[in-house]
């Protein structure tokens, strides 16, 4: 996993600085990848959709976790680093590699 440092972007927190580079090694990041990967949540799998078992994770930390990872999306596309997929997930903008390579040190 890439480790991203705080840089000239400091607004950004550890959620979102996790979310871009998700989104610059795989391509592409879903919601339910980030609660997978950051939250931990066990998927429960169903046909061609991963659901999660609010009753086996808690119902308010499933929303919790819901709303932080849909609120980091909507502000990393409001700071034009990322870009919604229609139907796929959010994939980093050209500003948005930008930003990680400079958090890594790259650029």
């Amino acid at each position: 996993m890439t480790t991203i440092k705080r840089g000239k972007d400091q607004g950004l927190s550890k959620l979102q600085r996790f979310i871009i580079s998700e989104a610059y090694l795989n391509g592409i990041v879903k919601n339910a990848d980030i609660l997978i990967k950051w939250y931990k949540f066990k998927p429960a799998y169903a046909y061609r959709a991963i659901k999660f078992s609010r009753a086996q994770i808690g119902v308010k930390k499933y929303s919790a976790a819901s709303v932080a990872v849909s609120r980091s999306l909507t502000r990393l596309r409001g700071r034009g680093l990322m870009i919604r997929s229609s139907m796929c997930g959010h994939r980093l903008s050209a500003k948005g590699v930008q930003a990680v390579k400079r958090y890594q040190g790259n650029g």
